[in-house]
């Protein structure tokens, strides 16, 4: 995961479920196109504004897994950071403990025997 971690920015162009209970995630590489902006919005000026964008040099990952017990997908516009949920890795974290492995682990009967160790 360090290749993700070491982009500006990351967007998620594809998800799907190739095979049964299999898991596809398609992310594209973001980085700065230009020059910082300026823009003006109501008659006020916000300054230093960057474009965030991916072009023909960015690079496309593709992360599979072969099963999974649960996956979320939420809007980045309404995630908030939680420090009691620790993890590792900048962009695309792994978290060992976190609200919604809490809610996997009472919503269904997966436990450390089986499947086995549950984490991300």
């Amino acid at each position: 995961m360090q290749s993700l971690d070491e982009c500006y920015g990351l967007s998620l162009l594809d998800i799907c479920e190739p095979d049964e209970n299999s898991l596809r995630l398609v992310v594209q590489e973001l980085k700065i196109l230009g020059p910082a902006e300026d823009l003006e919005v109501s008659g006020h000026t916000i300054t230093g504004l960057e474009r965030v964008d991916s072009d023909a040099t960015c690079r496309l990952f593709e992360l599979l897994w072969d099963s999974y017990v649960a996956y979320c997908v939420r809007n980045e516009s309404y995630c908030t950071l939680d420090r009691e949920e620790p993890w590792q890795g900048r962009l695309f974290r792994h978290y060992t403990q976190s609200k919604f492995l809490d809610f996997v682990g009472r919503a269904t009967f997966v436990t450390v025997d089986y499947p086995g160790a549950f984490a991300w």
